[in-house]
Order: C-alpha cells, then structure tokens, then sequence
C-alpha cells in the first residue's frame, strides 16, 4: 500500500507547482506596481536604483526599498523620473533624483547690496531650498538660510553673506520636506567681479570671542558710512551691505527679515534683497524721530519723537499707524515723569529718551 500513494503524491505536487507558475509572475509584477504607487510622492522620491543576481532593487527617500526580478521589467532613467516597462507591456512612471538640477547665478550684481547675488533653479517638485555662504574659516563661518519652500517650478532667490574680499564658496542645497537632501552643488563668486561701491571706511578688530564655534552677525551703521547699514560676522568680517538712502537711528531687523531705520521724521524698512518695503512720513509736527522705534506689527509703529507744542525736546512718544497715516495715541513724557534734579539736564532736554520698549503683557511702555 505504501507504494501505491509516493506515485499519488508526486502527481499532485507536481500539478500544483504547475498551476501556480504563471499566475506568480503576474502577482508579482501586481504587488510591485501597488508598492511603488504606495510609496511615490511629491515628498517621497526613489533614491537610488540597482541591479544585482538577476533582481532590480528600489530605494525611496524614507527608506523603503523592495526588489523585482530582472525578467519581469526593464528600467530606463529619465529626467527626475525613472520609467518601469514589465513583462506584461504596461508602462508605470515615478519621481526619482536626478543627477544634474538648472541652478543659474545671475551675472548682473546687486547694486544696493553688493555682497548678496540673485539665482534661479527649475525646481521639478516641490520641496525646500537652502543655500549656505560658506565661511573662509571653516563651516563655523556659514552663513545659512532657513530651508526655503519651493513648489517645482522656477524659483528665483538670493544668496547672502559673500565676502567683500576674496572668493566666497557658496552651495545649493534642495531637499524634500523632511529634510532629505536631493542635489547640492557649490559655487565659487569672487570678489574681483564687483563693481558696486561700499561706502564704507571701516575696519572691525575682534578682541575676543567667547563662542568661536558659534557665527553671530552683527547688524548695524557707522558714522564713516554716511547712508550704509551692514552685518558683520564674528570673526569681523563684513558679511552684508545695503547703500540705503539716509540713515540716523533705530537700525534693527524685523521678524520678517527685513530691516527698518528712520532718518528725521521718515520710516524705512528694506528687504534684505535690497527693495524698498516701506517709505513712512510722520507729521512735521513731532520733529525728528530719534533714537528708537518699535515694531508691533500690523504697520504700527512705537516713536520717540519731540513735544508738538513746547520748546523741549526728546520728551514724547507716539503710536503711529501706517495703514491710515495717523497718530493712534500720544504719551507726553512731561505728565507722568517727575521734573527732579536726578532727571533733569536743562529746562528744554530734560529727559533725553534714549530706548523705548512695549511690554504686551499689560500694554506698558519702558523707557531709558
């Protein structure tokens, strides 16, 4: 009886191996297809592709990977894209990174701000862009962007920090928005091909530096630059430059990047690209603004100013908001400070503020 069932069982392995062939390619090349339509976004490239004893391995950025055998598709690497042609004639196209990325600086020079320079990537998805101006020093002289959105399409932008002398190596990163850099490629700007001036006589010794490991930048005016406001790192060297029109007082940058000055009674904010944001006129009446502004947004300004109708002077503060052109309030320093000899320097700059500052939590004012 034993042998009569071997005969038995050989037949039905054999008959189910055999019904099971050609169905197993075709799942196959199905359950392939389902991955990589799982896995492919905008956000989720293929990373990397090979080929190795007969199978073709896929990568994604987030690390999945999965394998099909070599007889059931054939590969063909695109621009930014990777092309799937299986067995069973049908065609499957998915993102994957490139070699190469358009990135274009542009030839003309930054006339206000002379160490920034303008360039243009065709980005094919969307994802983040940063650009780093590399220190001469080491990376603890990078000067970084934040990680910029872009939106796969031309995107235009400006790379800050070169230096005024030497050459500056700057490189462009693109990433996916988990941080996954796609591309970087660096580029050498020199110094040499500069031809806008920097009204600037100054030279910045650093006596000591506690956070060598640390870059700052240091955003401020100088007496020998009659209309320049400029950064400088913390190794001293000039990082940043704007020929801006007339400046006095208040050099600060905002929360949105840009920067703001005054110059007698008039208001600028800048961006760092070098436009023009905001040209405010404030009321004759107040004098010159001097010394301090404060930013509290939606176009409202906090202003040291001049009594409007008394003979002193630097004793006035005004809220002015921009959008209507008008005074929202006024504090006159001379009802609520008392006129004591420890304040007092003469009966017309008796207080002389110097700093102002808005506290949110109870809507106070300090003064210095």
């Amino acid at each position: 009886m034993i042998s009569d069932v071997k005969p038995l069982l050989l037949i039905m392995i054999f008959v189910l191996g055999g019904c099971s062939h050609g169905d197993s390619d075709s799942q196959k090349i199905t359950e392939f297809k389902d991955w990589l339509l799982l896995n492919y976004s905008e956000d989720n490239l293929v990373s990397s592709i090979g080929a190795e004893n007969g199978k073709v391995s896929i990568v994604f950025e987030s690390g999945e990977s999965s394998s099909v055998s070599e007889d059931l598709v054939s590969v063909e690497k695109l621009y930014w894209q990777i092309e799937f042609k299986f067995s069973d004639n049908t065609i499957i196209e998915v993102g994957a990174i490139g070699e190469e990325l358009p990135i274009q600086f542009s030839n003309e020079e930054m006339s206000l701000t002379p160490l920034s320079r303008e360039f243009s990537v065709d980005v094919p998805y969307k994802g983040l862009m940063r650009w780093v101006a590399m220190g001469e020093f080491g990376a603890d002289g990078d000067v970084v962007s934040k990680p910029l959105t872009v939106n796969g399409s031309l995107y235009e932008s400006t790379v800050h920090g070169l230096y005024q002398y030497g050459s500056t190596s700057v490189r462009i990163e693109y990433m996916n928005v988990n941080g996954y850099v796609r591309y970087s490629k660096t580029f050498d700007i020199n110094s040499p091909d500069y031809s806008a001036s920097i009204d600037l006589d100054v030279e910045v010794s650093v006596l000591e530096n506690k956070n060598p490991n640390n870059l700052s930048l240091f955003l401020m005016r100088h007496r020998a630059a009659e209309t320049g406001i400029f950064m400088v790192d913390s190794l001293g060297s000039l990082r940043w430059y704007l020929k801006s029109p007339t400046v006095e007082y208040a050099v600060q940058q905002t929360d949105r990047g840009s920067v703001l000055w005054v110059w007698f009674n008039k208001i600028y904010e800048y961006s760092l690209e070098g436009d023009e944001i905001e040209n405010i006129t404030i009321p004759d009446k107040y004098g010159r603004i001097h010394h301090d502004i404060v930013d509290i947004g939606d176009r409202k300004f906090l202003l040291t100013v001049n009594h409007p109708n008394k003979e002193t002077n630097e004793d006035f503060v005004i809220l002015y908001d921009a959008a209507t052109e008008s005074v929202v309030t006024e504090w006159d320093l001379n009802e609520s400070i008392p006129k004591t000899a420890h304040f007092m320097a003469d009966d017309v700059d008796w207080f002389h503020n110097n700093a102002i500052a808005f506290d949110s939590r109870d809507n106070s004012l300090l003064l210095s």
